[in-house]
C-alpha cells in the first residue's frame, strides 16, 4: 500500500500552526510540524505559514536555518512550498515594511503598503472576493470569485503576471495567489476560509 508522506508545517516562530494543524487533520491530510531545518528535506511538500513583521519573519527564518533549506529545496523538482500570509510575502525579494527587508528572493517583486484611501481601511481585516487571473490549482473546482479571509498591511506586487493566479482589488489590486512550476503562495488563510480554504488546502496536498 502506497503511504502518503506528511506535509511539513516550517515552525521558524511566527504563525498560527495550530490552525493549519485543525485544517489538515479536518481534510485527513498527514502533516507534521518541522522544528529543525535539517529536517525540511524529509517532507516532498511544506507549508510556510506567517503572522507578523516582514523583518522579524526575515530575522527568524535565517537564525533558524530555514531560509538556507528552503532556498536549497525549492530548487528541486520534487519539492513544492505553500506560503501562506506573511509566508507568501517572505518568497518576495523586498518588503516596504520596517523601512525597507530583503525576502527570500524566490519570487521577483516586492511587498508594498496598502494606501489608506476613502472606504478602504488598513489592515484589510475580512471577508474578500478574489478574482481569477490565470488558470489556477489551488483554486481548481472552486466558484468562480470565490471569497477568503484576509489579514494584512501589506500586499505582493508580482513582476511576472504569468504567475499570479488570484487578484485582490482592495482600493487597487494586489496579487493574492501565485503559482509557479513548485512555489505557491496566497495572501488571505486557506486555514481560515471555511470550505474554499479547505479546498484549497486539499488541492495543494494533491499535487504531484
Amino acid at each position: 500500500m502506497r503511504t502518503t508522506r506528511p506535509i511539513g508545517i516550517i515552525d521558524y516562530g511566527l504563525g498560527n500552526l495550530q490552525s493549519i494543524v485543525n485544517a489538515l487533520n479536518y481534510l485527513k491530510i498527514p502533516n507534521k510540524i518541522v522544528n529543525d531545518a535539517k529536517d525540511l528535506h524529509l517532507f516532498s511538500k511544506a507549508i510556510l505559514p506567517g503572522v507578523g513583521s516582514f523583518e522579524y519573519g526575515m530575522k527568524n527564518l535565517t537564525q533558524t536555518s530555514f531560509s538556507n533549506s528552503i532556498l536549497e529545496l525549492v530548487k528541486s523538482n520534487n519539492f513544492f512550498l505553500l506560503g501562506i500570509c506573511l509566508g507568501m510575502q517572505l518568497l518576495y525579494e523586498f518588503s516596504e515594511e520596517d523601512d525597507g527587508c530583503k525576502g527570500l528572493g524566490i519570487i521577483p517583486g516586492k511587498v508594498k503598503r496598502i494606501k489608506n484611501k476613502k472606504n478602504i481601511r488598513v489592515p484589510n481585516i475580512g471577508w474578500r472576493k478574489i478574482v481569477n487571473s490565470n488558470e489556477s490549482i489551488l483554486i481548481k473546482d472552486i466558484e468562480i470569485e470565490p471569497i477568503f479571509y484576509f489579514v494584512h498591511s501589506y500586499a505582493c506586487e508580482t513582476l511576472n503576471k504569468k504567475v499570479v493566479t488570484g487578484v485582490l482589488n482592495y482600493g487597487e489590486s494586489f496579487d493574492a495567489i501565485i503559482e509557479t512550476d513548485n512555489v505557491f503562495g496566497t495572501q488571505f488563510h486557506p486555514e481560515k476560509s471555511q470550505a474554499a480554504g479547505l479546498k484549497v488546502l486539499k488541492n495543494f496536498s494533491q499535487i504531484t
